[in-house]
C-alpha cells in the first residue's frame, strides 16, 4: 500500500479538521474565521482560527473578536497558522496583539505509525469518555484541571479515550479525533513510573492501527525536544506551524 503524503494537504484545509477535533464549547463563524470558546481551557478552544477572509477588514474583524471574547470574560487570541497566513502578523501587532507560544503541527500517514505494534505490551482500553483513571495522568501544561476541562476534551469530531493499563496501572493515556480522512492524536502521556519503556510509540502506534483514516496528525510546543524526537522516530515530519496572538485589554 502506498502511504498518503500528508504534507501535500493544504495547511488551512488541517487546520480546518484539527478545530472540528477540539472545537471548543461555543462557536461562531466570522466571515471564514471561527471564533472558539471554551471557558478558558486550552488555546485551541478559546481562539479565532482565521482560515479565510473575515468578510470585512481586518482591523474591523480584529475589533469585532476582541468583543465576542470580551463577552465571554476571555481575552482575544488568533491562532495564526504559519508561514500561509503571515499577512496578518503586521494587523495583529498594530492592534495590539502580542505572540505567545505556538506548537509545530506534524503529519505521518497511518499506514507508516501503524506498523509494529508491540505485542508483548497489554492493549490500549478506548472508551468515549475519559475515567479518573486517564484524568489523574492529564495535565495540561503542568497544572491541575478546571471543571471546563472535561466538557472541551470530550467535545469534537469521533472522539476516543486511550488507557494504557499495566498491573492495574494508568501508565499510560491519548485522546484520539477522527474527521475528513484524519485522525488527531492529543494529550499523549505516560507516567514518569513507566517511562523510557516505549510506551508512548505503543500508544500511537496502537491508536493509528485502529483507524480507517489515512493521515494522522499532532501538535507539538516548539520547545519539546524529546516529543519532537519521538514523533520523528515514528515516521512524522513538520508540516506548518503556529503562534498564538493574544489581546489582554482593549
Amino acid at each position: 500500500m502506498v502511504a498518503w503524503d500528508t504534507a501535500a494537504v493544504d495547511d488551512l484545509e488541517l487546520e480546518r479538521v484539527a478545530a472540528a477535533g477540539w472545537p471548543g464549547l461555543e462557536t461562531r463563524w466570522l466571515g471564514d474565521w471561527r471564533l472558539r470558546a471554551g471557558r478558558g481551557f486550552t488555546g485551541r478552544a478559546n481562539s479565532a482560527l482565521p482560515l479565510g477572509s473575515p468578510g470585512r477588514p481586518v482591523g474591523e474583524a480584529l475589533t469585532a473578536v476582541a468583543g465576542w471574547y470580551g463577552q465571554r470574560g476571555l481575552p482575544a487570541m488568533l491562532q495564526v497558522p504559519l508561514p500561509v497566513r503571515a499577512e496578518l502578523v503586521r494587523p495583529l501587532e498594530d492592534a495590539g496583539f502580542v505572540r505567545g507560544h505556538g506548537a509545530r503541527v506534524l503529519t505521518a500517514s497511518v499506514s507508516s505509525v501503524a506498523e509494529a505494534v508491540r505485542t508483548d505490551l497489554p492493549a490500549i482500553e478506548w472508551a468515549a469518555a475519559p475515567d479518573d483513571g486517564w484524568l489523574s495522568l492529564y495535565h495540561y501544561r503542568g497544572g491541575d484541571l478546571p471543571d471546563s476541562a472535561v466538557p472541551v476534551l470530550v467535545a469534537g469530531a469521533d472522539v476516543r479515550f486511550g488507557t494504557l493499563r499495566i498491573d492495574g496501572a494508568v501508565a499510560g493515556i491519548c485522546r484520539t479525533s477522527s474527521a475528513s480522512g484524519w485522525l488527531g492524536l492529543t494529550a499523549v502521556e505516560v507516567s514518569p513510573v513507566f517511562r523510557r519503556q516505549g510506551l508512548a510509540t505503543h500508544l500511537l502506534r496502537s491508536a493509528a492501527a485502529r483507524t480507517d483514516a489515512e493521515g494522522v496528525y499532532l501538535q507539538v510546543e516548539h520547545g519539546n525536544a524529546t516529543a519532537l524526537a519521538l514523533y520523528a522516530r515514528c515516521g512524522f515530519t513538520v508540516h506548518h506551524e503556529y503562534f498564538y496572538w493574544r489581546l489582554d485589554a482593549l
